[in-house]
């Protein structure tokens, strides 16, 4: 049984209505508050993450882990409390696993640094960038950046502008700004990285070179650029391709380049098989003049089975270790 046979749907609707009214009942505030959200879709995301468990079952247990972490990271940028994120998710496996005999639900984390809960810090700098403000954001960032010093740039990066942009990602899911202020935000976002790319002393260029893209589908690129930045500061000769560039265009892009190291990120759980699939198909082209491959992104940052079923060479979290990687 797949999760779009009809017999599965029609067995799991009431399921979800079921988890759904007991949410309700027992949370109602909670309920009515997630229900007041313009962009809420609450059995969507429990068929969502229905659907991961019954592959889970089967063929993919390591996406049923990320769109639960995606559910919880969703609810709790909404100020939803633990307990009842937990409450539902209980709800939800109980009923799964007394229908469809699924697996339990793996175990995550639930501490605020690893859900991307944004703090004080944090708000300061999402606040100048939804305010449009490109010389508060500029002050902000090269104030704590310190020139001399290398690797400030991807630390600063990393501790100021990355929770920056998940907490503007957390507020458009809540329907509290604009599609044109999340834009002007990750532009503002971008032309600061520039900018204190400018401030940085430069390694001694090598005759070592990376090629970075995001993968098909992805569209979100500042977290790959400031791991393209890391290379560049370390003295690699750093290609970034735009965003939209398809299996094919990748795949000439590294034939044209020949880089040594290729970098994909990939943000979204369904961007996992594509990027698996142009891994494979990478390996199978160039066989040993291939490119070492180095993936990351929010899509495989929590769980390592991900990162081993896409084959790549090595894993980085963020800039920071992509600037020690590029180092060595």
């Amino acid at each position: 049984m797949t999760s779009s046979d009809t017999p599965f749907l029609s067995a799991l609707a009431p399921l979800l209505l079921q988890v759904r009214a007991e949410f309700a009942s027992a949370y109602p505030l909670s309920y009515a508050d997630l229900e007041s959200t313009a962009r809420s879709n609450f059995l969507g995301d429990l068929h969502a993450i229905a659907d991961c468990a019954l592959a889970a079952a089967t063929s993919d247990p390591s996406t049923l882990r990320q769109q639960i972490l995606w559910f919880v990271r969703m609810l709790r940028s909404r100020g939803m409390a633990v307990e009842v994120i937990q409450s539902i998710l209980k709800s939800l496996e109980q009923k799964l696993k007394a229908h469809f005999a699924i697996a339990p639900f793996p175990a995550i984390a639930w501490d605020a640094e690893r859900l991307h809960i944004p703090n004080a810090e944090t708000l300061q700098m999402t606040d100048w960038l939804l305010a449009g403000d490109l010389d508060a954001a500029r002050h902000t960032f090269l104030h704590q950046l310190r020139p001399s010093f290398p690797d400030s740039l991807p630390q600063t990066s990393v501790k100021v502008i990355q929770p920056a942009l998940y907490a503007v990602g957390d507020r458009w899911e809540r329907n509290e700004i604009t599609f044109e202020q999340e834009h002007i935000a990750t532009a503002i976002s971008q032309q600061v990285l520039s900018d204190g790319f400018t401030q940085v002393q430069m390694a001694p260029l090598q005759a070592k070179s990376a090629l970075f893209a995001c993968v098909p589908g992805n569209r979100h690129e500042v977290g790959l650029r400031m791991v393209a930045d890391a290379f560049a500061i370390a003295g690699w000769k750093v290609i970034c391709l735009p965003i939209g560039q398809s299996e094919t265009d990748i795949l000439q892009a590294i034939a044209q380049w020949n880089p040594d190291w290729l970098g994909l990120s990939i943000t979204m759980p369904n961007q996992v098989e594509p990027a698996r699939e142009l891994v494979q198909h990478i390996r199978q082209r160039f066989s040993k003049e291939r490119p070492m491959i180095l993936v990351g992104g929010l899509a495989i940052s929590e769980d390592i089975s991900i990162r081993n079923r896409l084959g790549a060479d090595r894993y980085c979290a963020d800039a920071i270790e992509a600037h020690a990687l590029a180092k060595e």
